[in-house]
């Protein structure tokens, strides 16, 4: 479990120099405000701000397998992170309540997708049973939301918001993705 935290990147600072990363022409360095991989126990994170980091402010790469339990983030904040306020590349049975995956992209550096939130499962791995409660999507360089590539499926957003300003609010291409009283400013 992890709370009252604020995770504070160096974004700012960062001297890049030449490319480095994938074929969109992204800088994809290891710079995670908090990066989760195959943990077996139950995750709670809850008031934690996650800003200015250079990749994403919270990467997960859970196991490929049925929890028990519901993995909980509440109260999480993401801003101003280079590549994605929150990464979801593999793993089962999250949810995130009252949280925001906002201005990713806006500050030094912008590293492709530049999404609010990417879910795309990763190495053979899927992404299931995510759910999303009063959540806030907005001012994203690249979309609100982003789910086109990896085995992912089974997500559910209940009452969040999602502002696209200059690119798409939400481009949601998953099979078993439903919005429950959401609200979309710009393109989906």
């Amino acid at each position: 479990e992890m709370t009252n935290l604020e995770l504070v990147g160096s974004l700012e600072s960062v001297r890049l120099g030449g490319t480095w990363g994938d074929a969109q022409g992204g800088r994809q360095i290891g710079a995670f405000g908090l990066a989760l991989y195959n943990n077996r126990g139950r995750e709670v994170v809850r008031d934690v701000y996650a800003h200015h980091h250079a990749l994403d402010g919270i990467m997960i790469d859970g196991p490929d397998a049925d929890r028990a339990a519901e993995n909980l983030f509440e109260r999480v904040r993401c801003e101003y992170n280079g590549r994605q306020g929150l990464s979801v590349v593999g793993g089962r049975n999250y949810a995130f309540v009252d949280s925001k995956f906002n201005h990713t992209g806006r500050g030094k550096i912008l590293s492709a997708p530049g999404a609010g939130v990417d879910i795309e499962a990763e190495a053979g791995k899927t992404v299931r049973k995510l759910r999303f409660a009063n959540c806030e999507f907005s001012n994203n360089a690249g979309c609100g939301l982003v789910a086109e590539s990896g085995a992912a499926e089974d997500v559910a957003f209940q009452a969040c918001t999602f502002i696209g300003t200059t690119n798409w609010a939400a481009w949601p291409r998953k099979p078993g993705m439903r919005f429950d009283s959401c609200t979309f400013v710009g393109p989906v």
